[in-house]
C-alpha cells in the first residue's frame, strides 16, 4: 500500500540519518576494551568474542555463566546464555546506545564479574 511504502521510506531514511552501524561499531570497541582491562585478575572469564555490540562471554562452566546472570540482574543488567552453550553469556546492547550508556553498561558488568 501507499501508506506502508511512506512508512517503510521515512524509516529508511531514519536508519541513514542515525547511521547504527558507526555507533555499532565505534561503542563495540569502546565496550570490549573496558571489558578486556576489567577482566584482568580474575578467572571467572575464559574469553570475549564478538563483533561490534554482540558480544559473547565466555565462562568455564554454565553454573559459572549462570552465577554471572544472576549477578548481572542484580546490577540491573539483564543477559541471557546461548541456547546451544550455557557457559556462554551473550551482551546485546541496542545499536544506538549512547558512549555514557555504554560506560554505565560496563562498569555493571564487571562489577557482575567481581561479585
Amino acid at each position: 500500500s501507499d501508506l506502508g511504502c511512506r512508512v517503510a521510506q521515512a524509516a529508511l531514511e531514519e536508519y541513514q540519518r542515525l547511521e547504527p552501524w558507526d555507533n555499532a561499531r565505534e561503542r563495540g570497541a569502546q565496550l570490549r576494551l573496558a571489558l578486556e582491562q576489567g577482566r584482568l585478575g580474575t578467572g571467572n572469564l575464559v574469553d570475549i568474542r564478538g563483533r561490534g555490540l554482540l558480544l559473547a562471554l565466555d565462562f568455564p562452566d554454565a553454573a559459572t555463566a549462570a552465577r554471572y546472570l544472576k549477578s548481572a540482574a542484580r546490577q540491573g543488567i539483564f543477559l541471557r546464555s546461548a541456547r546451544f552453550a550455557p557457559h556462554v553469556v551473550l551482551v546485546e546492547p541496542p545499536l544506538v546506545v549512547s558512549q555514557e550508556e555504554t560506560r554505565s553498561l560496563s562498569k555493571a558488568l564487571l562489577a557482575a564479574l567481581s561479585s
